[in-house]
C-alpha cells in the first residue's frame, strides 16, 4: 500500500486513510476515492445496504492494504465493517482466524456470523476446525468458508499449530489487549502475523498514555512499518534517559542503573519524531470518531462531595503514615501502589486487610450513590452501577435490593460462561431484554465488549487509572440509533485519590486526541 518510508505517499487514496472526516464527505469531496464497487456488492449481499457512510469508507480503507488498524470508536460499527470486509473478500478470504475477548465471541461474533454471514462455518476450537478441513480436503486447498473464533487466552497453548495454517484473514477484536508489547497475548499475535495473508486490528482505544502503545498493534498489523525489535524502534523514536555513572559507591551505582532501566522502559516518544511516527502509521490506520458516526457521546457529570470527619481522618492517616487502625487491627500499605489502592477503598467506605477480610469504615459514598439513584432514576427505568472492586459489586447489589430495586445482576470477573450454561452471556442478554432492573458491574469486566445500552443512566462508584478502561466504560450506553446520549454520574471525593484519577483520565484523553490530530493531518 505505497511506500513505508517517512515521505508521504503520492497516492490520493493513501492521503485519505488516516481519518474519516464526515464534513469532508458531506461537502462532496473525496467521493471518487473508493477502490470498491458498492453497487456490485449490494447485489451479492443486500445487508450491505444497511451500512452507514462512515462504515463504507472504513471498509474501503481496510481492503486497500494487507494490514490495517481500524481505530474506530466504540459503537461506530466495527462488527458490521468486519462483515463487509469479508463480503468484499468473499472469493479470497476462506479461512479466517478471529481473536478477541471471550464474551465478545459468544455474544457478538458467533451471533453475527450466523445471522449475517451464514456461508461461514463457525468453529470455537482448533480441533474441530482441522477435522473439518481434513474432511473437505487438504488444508492447503481452499474449499468452503470457515472462521475459527478464539479468545486471547486460548492462543498460547496452540500457537505452533495455528502458525502452520495459512490464514486468509487474521482479525483481532479489542486490539488494545495487545498494546503491551511484553504480554503473552501481544507476543503471540506478533508471531501469528506471518501466518495471516491479511491482518485487521479493531480497537476504539489503542492508547492509554503514549502513542508508542500503537507499536505492538502495528507489529501484528504490518510488521515492516516499525519492525519487530523494540530496541531498534526505541533507538529511533524514544527519548534516551540520562545515565550518571559518576556517582560514588557500588550501591549508588546499582541504584542509578536500576533508575536508568526503569526510565528507559517508560521513555516517552521524541517530540520531533511524532510526525514521522504518524506518517508511517498513516497508510495502515484510520480513526473514526463517534462524531463521524453521528453518535452523541455520553454526558459525564462529576458529583463531588466530602467524606465525613472520621472517614477523612482515616484517609489522612493512611496517606501520611501508610497504615491505619481498624477495630484494633493495624492495616499497612508498605508500597506506594498498595497505598493508592487502600486509599481508594477508604473513599468507598471499606478497606481490605492482608487476610482478605473487608472492614466497613464509612457510609458517605454509599449514601451519596443512593441519593443520586433516587434523584435521577425514574420508576421502572433500568440503570447500571460501575465499581472497581469485587466486594463493592456485592455491597452495592445488596444496597439496591434493600432500596426495593427488583432483579439486580452482578457482573464481575468470576461470572463466566460454562460449557452447559452461558451464564455471563445470558445475564447480559437478559438485561438488554429488560429482565433485569439494574446491573452492578466491575469496571474491567463490564467495560469491554458489553452491551448495556438498555440503560440510559449509569453511576460510577469507583474506577481505575486506565484511560482505556474509562473510555470503554463510558461507551457501554452508546449505540448508533440512540435518541439521546447516556448520562454518567461519577462519584468523586474531593481532595482524594478519586479526584487524582479524574485528572489522570483527562490528561490521557488529551494525549490521545493530540495524536489522532496528527493522523488527521497526514
Amino acid at each position: 500500500m505505497g511506500s513505508l518510508s517517512s515521505s508521504k505517499s503520492k497516492s490520493h487514496w493513501t492521503e485519505l486513510l488516516p481519518t474519516f472526516n464526515s464534513r469532508q464527505w458531506q461537502s462532496g469531496g473525496n467521493k471518487d476515492a473508493s477502490p470498491v464497487s458498492w453497487k456490485a456488492l449490494h447485489k451479492q449481499s443486500p445487508w450491505l445496504k444497511l451500512l452507514k457512510r462512515h462504515q463504507q469508507i472504513g471498509t474501503e480503507a481496510i481492503v486497500s492494504t494487507d494490514g490495517f488498524a481500524a481505530l474506530f470508536a466504540q459503537r461506530t460499527g466495527k462488527t458490521w465493517v468486519t462483515g463487509a470486509v469479508l463480503e468484499v473478500e468473499r472469493l479470497t478470504s476462506l479461512d479466517v482466524l478471529l481473536v478477541g475477548p471471550l464474551t465478545n465471541l459468544e455474544s457478538t461474533w458467533l451471533k453475527f456470523f450466523r445471522e449475517k454471514l451464514p456461508h461461514f462455518t463457525v468453529f470455537r476450537n482448533l480441533k474441530d476446525y482441522v477435522a473439518h478441513r481434513k474432511h473437505t480436503g487438504p488444508l492447503s486447498i481452499p474449499h468452503d468458508h470457515c472462521v475459527l473464533l478464539q479468545n486471547f487466552e486460548q492462543i498460547t497453548p496452540i500457537l505452533k499449530k495455528l502458525r502452520k495454517i495459512k490464514w486468509d484473514r487474521g482479525i483481532v477484536d479489542e486490539a488494545q489487549r495487545i498494546k503491551n508489547r511484553t504480554s503473552r497475548s501481544s507476543r503471540d499475535l506478533g508471531l501469528l502475523a506471518g501466518s495471516c495473508r491479511k491482518r485487521l486490528a479493531l480497537t476504539g482505544t489503542p492508547m492509554d498514555l503514549d502513542p508508542k502503545d500503537l507499536w505492538a498493534i502495528m507489529r501484528f498489523v504490518e510488521p515492516q512499518v516499525f519492525g519487530t525489535v523494540w530496541k531498534d524502534f526505541g533507538e529511533e523514536f524514544l527519548e534516551e534517559p540520562k545515565l550518571n555513572m559518576k556517582v560514588r559507591g557500588q550501591i549508588a551505582k546499582q541504584k542509578e542503573m536500576l533508575r536508568y532501566q526503569i526510565a528507559k522502559r517508560k521513555a516517552p516518544m521524541k517530540e520531533d519524531m511524532l510526525e514521522e511516527y504518524a506518517d508511517r502509521c498513516s497508510p495502515h490506520v484510520m480513526r473514526i470518531s463517534k462524531e463521524d458516526a453521528g453518535i452523541e457521546t455520553a454526558k459525564v457529570h462529576y458529583v463531588r462531595f466530602d467524606l465525613d470527619p472520621q472517614e477523612a481522618a482515616n484517609y489522612k492517616q493512611l496517606e501520611k503514615k501508610m497504615l491505619i487502625k481498624v477495630k484494633g487491627q493495624t492495616i499497612k500499605a508498605p508500597l506506594k501502589i498498595v497505598q493508592i489502592g487502600k486509599l481508594q477503598q477508604i473513599t468507598g467506605g471499606h478497606i481490605k486487610d492482608e487476610n482478605g477480610e473487608v472492614h466497613r469504615i464509612g457510609t458517605t459514598k454509599r449514601r451519596m450513590l443512593r441519593a443520586q439513584i433516587k434523584e435521577h432514576v425514574e420508576d421502572g427505568e433500568r440503570f447500571v452501577v460501575f465499581c472497581k472492586y469485587v466486594f463493592e459489586v456485592h455491597m452495592i447489589a445488596r444496597m439496591l435490593r434493600r432500596m426495593g430495586v427488583g432483579r439486580v445482576g452482578e457482573l464481575w470477573g468470576k461470572v463466566k460462561d460454562k460449557k452447559l450454561e452461558k451464564v455471563r452471556t445470558n445475564m447480559l442478554l437478559d438485561f438488554q431484554k429488560g429482565e433485569y432492573d439494574a446491573m452492578v458491574c466491575q469496571q474491567r469486566t463490564g467495560g469491554v465488549g458489553v452491551d448495556l445500552y438498555r440503560a440510559r443512566k449509569f453511576f460510577v462508584y469507583s474506577m481505575g487509572h486506565s484511560f482505556i478502561d474509562w473510555d470503554q466504560m463510558v461507551s457501554r450506553g452508546d449505540f448508533l440509533e440512540q435518541d439521546e446520549p447516556a448520562d454518567f454520574f461519577v462519584l468523586v471525593v474531593r481532595k482524594s485519590i478519586d479526584a487524582d484519577i479524574v485528572v489522570c483520565h483527562k490528561k490521557k484523553r488529551s494525549i490521545s486526541e493530540t495524536f489522532y490530530g496528527r493522523l488527521k493531518r497526514q
